[in-house]
């Protein structure tokens, strides 16, 4: 499966380009007044187009799987396979796809990532509140958390797929682009109305 690019032409033209410019103009410059720090500058522009090159490569590689749909996982311990994720997806594009013909377009036009992280997810809620989720979707975005806990709400690496809310949150991705709206409540009610 292919992984998304560690490497992309705009750093290169935002960063690495002025970098060696700056740097080719302090090497010109050589044995007058501000050459070295010209290249110290320049050499500057080129680390940091380095470190973002690497630091994408450290976030790609964080997420061993990859699946046909474009969703990468990072399971933290989770036991889940490809296959398995594939399959899931695959049952839950076909019952989107009966009412949204586009769902598997919208769900594979850009790369989705997902993280399993043992235990319930807290945030903050309402002032002095903890929210308990099973899962999110950044609003708007391509970032998933799922939670794995049992019945009894303990982190639970074992629990199967179908019981996180792994498929739920995928869903909440292609309703938001099919209804241009992220509004949580109205998600749910076309889930419920459609038996999603």
């Amino acid at each position: 499966m292919k992984k998304p690019r560690i490497f992309i032409p705009l750093d290169a033209l935002v960063m690495a380009l002025p970098g060696a410019a700056i740097l080719a103009t302090g090497i010109w410059l050589w044995g007058k007044q501000g050459a070295v720090l010209t290249m110290v500058v320049g050499l500057c522009f080129l680390a940091i187009w380095a470190r973002v090159v690497w630091a994408r490569k450290q976030l790609v590689d964080s997420y061993p799987i990859v699946t046909k749909y474009k969703v990468l996982i990072k399971h933290n311990g989770y036991h889940v396979t490809r296959l398995q994720a594939e399959a899931a997806i695959a049952a839950m594009l076909h019952r989107y796809s009966m009412y949204w013909v586009n769902a598997e377009e919208v769900l594979t036009s850009e790369f989705t990532w997902v993280e399993f992280v043992p235990g319930v997810i807290e945030v903050p809620g309402a002032p002095g509140q903890v929210m308990k989720l099973a899962g999110f979707v950044r609003a708007g975005g391509r970032y998933v958390k799922v939670a794995c806990f049992n019945a009894s709400k303990q982190p639970d690496l074992t629990v199967p797929l179908d019981r996180t809310a792994f498929i739920h949150e995928l869903g909440h991705i292609i309703l938001g682009k099919v209804l241009g709206t992220w509004d949580e409540a109205t998600h749910h009610k076309m889930m419920g109305e459609h038996r999603l």
